[in-house]
């Protein structure tokens, strides 16, 4: 058997699942955070 799967748990996957959420929220925060910036830095432009 695979090591890893036999390792994963029901709580290793609660884990796993929130630290995707957490880097996947992250990430888009980070991109409509960067789309904003831009926007921002040209003037006279919508």
């Amino acid at each position: 058997m695979n090591p890893f799967i036999e390792g994963i748990r029901a709580s290793n996957w609660i884990e796993a699942i929130a630290a995707v959420t957490l880097v996947a929220g992250g990430y888009l925060m980070f991109e409509e955070f960067n789309e904003f910036i831009n926007e921002n830095q040209k003037p006279g432009r919508t």
